[in-house]
């Protein structure tokens, strides 16, 4: 969350959002994926500040706490 506190104080980005679908939800939707080892539900969507309404990036979770 720093980093897009970062992106907003130095004028990269006008708002920057950080979304997670909850793990329970993810798993019991993509039950496949959770086999799999696969978790999308992160995302991080930025409001720039001219040229794109907005852009949604696709996080990857690569550790989970224990």
């Amino acid at each position: 969350n720093q980093i897009a506190a970062n992106a907003v104080a130095y004028g990269c980005a006008e708002s920057i959002t950080i979304s997670a679908v909850p793990f329970t939800t993810y798993t019991t939707q993509f039950p496949t994926n959770y086999a799999n080892g696969i978790y999308g539900g992160l995302s991080a969507t930025m409001v720039g500040q001219s040229g794109f309404l907005s852009i949604t990036f696709d996080l990857t979770a690569v550790a989970f706490p224990s």
